[in-house]
């Protein structure tokens, strides 16, 4: 049995193209190029057998980018034609991959070692097409978030409450750490364009500043979200933070004035952020499988890229309504954000539209409880889908129940 459509768009961050003309999106083992312009997909690297997990544009050419999977394989597409230039091979997932230019002749990958609970930094040279041949540079326990700074000059991991910098010694294979203890568990990391200065954020909202990379620190604080931050991006010219989280928002922050602007309501929880290189564009990844693209400057939305919404998860049973075919389109419809359902197309793998059962809101957690929503249970089409029978629930426990059977006409006036 093999996977043909509905995969991922929001494993790894999206890469923007350097004209800024397209934007990269893994969906689940392939590499899709999406026009900014129409949201059309217009090429699709294929060869990677497992998901995509990290994509990096290669240094020496703007028409070249590296991806790694958990396949265990590194690959350099020429994206203009659609071709694989270059396979690495090894045994290992990988997790996370880093080409850095001070290091031309090398690249670092991220391996998990379940055995061990731990988070392993390794570096390759690209002359050798073995990854099994690489050297262990760092070993962080447990599932580590990483990220790299653009010119190469610090390697960082946020790892339970412990932020680890590593900068280059005489040699790739030699990096020396040091180590920043923080009270709460950290989710996310990211690095400043030219500073020496990464960003951390927490499961309790906040977001801490580290600056100057050797001790003693320069910290500063910064306060928002009222969840944990599970995405953090520092615009191209390190002007802007970016970061996102379960509320559905993402806060744009100047970076020295502390001020801030927003993104809000935006429908589903933040997983990814990336940005462009001149800073006019920002994509967003969301927990509903769906990339927005936003203008850096008004934050007006440009495009969004969306594939199979994930259902909320309230009960065991995810699609509550089950798999069904529309008559007339041909589109599968299941269960979408609550109350909601969506239209899915198998061919081209992507969702079409939502179909809006109830009015039900975005609503995050109350301190730590998950609102119970309305879910649409049941779902089914009569007289060759000119009518559409649905059936909705809810029973938080608490309150009375409530139950709605509603009969949907198709009007093609109003389509």
């Amino acid at each position: 049995m093999e996977a043909v459509c509905g995969g991922s768009l929001v494993q790894t961050p999206c890469l923007f193209t350097k004209d800024s003309k397209y934007i990269f999106v893994s969906c689940g083992s392939d590499i899709r190029l999406v026009s900014i312009a129409t949201a059309e997909c217009v090429r699709v690297l294929q060869g990677h057998t497992a998901a995509v997990t990290g994509m990096c544009r290669c240094p020496s050419n703007f028409l070249q980018i590296y991806s790694c999977s958990k396949d265990g394989t590194v690959r350099l597409w020429d994206y203009s034609d659609a071709v694989c230039v270059k396979v690495w091979t090894g045994r290992a997932r990988i997790h996370r991959l880093f080409v850095l230019p001070n290091f031309p002749d090398h690249f670092f990958t991220v391996h998990y070692k379940k055995a061990t609970l731990a988070s392993e930094l390794y570096v390759h040279k690209t002359a050798t097409l073995d990854l099994s041949d690489g050297v262990l540079v760092y070993k962080v326990q447990g599932a580590a978030q990483w990220s790299a700074s653009p010119q190469g000059i610090h390697i960082a991991a946020a790892a339970d409450k412990e932020l680890h910098v590593l900068q280059p010694g005489d040699s790739p294979e030699q990096w020396y750490n040091h180590t920043v203890a923080f009270r709460t568990p950290l989710m996310c990391v990211a690095h400043h364009p030219t500073e020496p200065m990464v960003a951390v954020g927490d499961m309790k909202g906040e977001i801490t500043v580290v600056m100057g990379l050797q001790a003693p620190h320069a910290m500063s604080t910064m306060h928002w979200h009222a969840h944990g931050v599970s995405a953090l991006c520092f615009s191209a010219d390190g002007t802007y933070l970016l970061s996102g989280g379960e509320d559905a928002a993402v806060v744009v922050w100047h970076v020295l004035a502390r001020s801030k602007r927003f993104l809000p309501r935006l429908g589903a929880g933040v997983v990814q952020l990336s940005c462009n290189g001149d800073n006019s564009l920002y994509a967003v990844s969301q927990a509903d499988n769906s990339v927005k693209v936003f203008d850096g400057s008004s934050l007006q939305h440009r495009v969004s890229v969306r594939g199979l919404k994930r259902a909320v998860n309230i009960t065991r049973k995810m699609y509550t309504s089950g798999l069904v075919a529309d008559p007339r389109t041909g589109l599968l419809v299941m269960n979408s954000q609550p109350g909601t359902l969506q239209f899915f197309n198998p061919f081209k793998d992507r969702h079409e539209f939502d179909f809006q059962v109830c009015d039900v809101p975005y609503i995050g957690r109350t301190n730590e409880k998950v609102v119970m929503p309305t879910l649409v249970s049941h779902v089914r089409f009569v007289n060759g889908g000119r009518w559409v029978v649905t059936y909705e629930t809810r029973d938080d426990r608490q309150s009375v129940p409530e139950y709605r059977l509603k009969f949907w006409r198709f009007t093609s006036s109003s389509q």
